[in-house]
């Protein structure tokens, strides 16, 4: 502070084992939930992206596609070919792990990391990110992941219905640097 620092925001990491997990409500039905797979799906990704999330998420999902050569590191909504809602997921045996998989060593054998993940704003409000949260988790413990991490997050309520928990908190500080 003496610096000119100001506090930031208050933020957390929170846990779950997938192991027993199901999603508590249905997703709605109009929507279709599914790994990426096609050079489609990835066009239709980066139209979402810079449409609803033009920086840094925009940037760290289409570099996550590239580094592990795998669309399927990113879980979608889709309403026809529309993409609507995506989820970034991780788990063991990726190249490369960013995010929140960073904890990886602290989650065991078998981790799981998910988001960043986001809805369409015209979508919003009618369950789609319960919908896309829900299907990406239990897609991921089918491919059998067990102790999975959501990083850097102020959303414990929304994730908490999925039985998330805290399980570190961080604390920022900001400076502002004159031009």
């Amino acid at each position: 502070m003496v610096e000119g620092f100001v506090d930031g925001d208050s933020v957390f990491d929170l846990e779950r084992d997938l192991s027993d997990y199901t999603m508590p409500n249905s997703a709605p039905k109009e929507f279709e939930y599914r790994p990426l797979s096609t050079d489609d799906d990835v066009v239709a990704l980066r139209v979402f992206l810079e449409a609803e999330f033009p920086g840094r998420w925009l940037y760290d999902t289409m570099e996550k596609i590239r580094v592990e050569d795998d669309p399927g590191c990113v879980f979608g909504s889709f309403l026809g070919s529309k993409l609507v809602g995506f989820a970034l997921i991780q788990h063991d045996g990726q190249k490369v792990p960013i995010g929140g998989a960073v904890w990886r060593g602290s989650l065991g054998e078998k981790w799981g990391a998910l988001g960043p993940i986001g809805v369409a704003d015209e979508y919003r409000g009618v369950g789609l990110g319960h919908g896309t949260l829900g299907s990406a988790l239990e897609h991921l413990k089918g491919l059998g992941t067990r102790k999975c991490i959501i990083d850097w997050t102020t959303l414990e309520d929304f994730y908490g219905r999925h039985g998330f928990q805290i399980s570190r908190r961080y604390k920022s500080s900001n400076l502002h640097l004159a031009d």
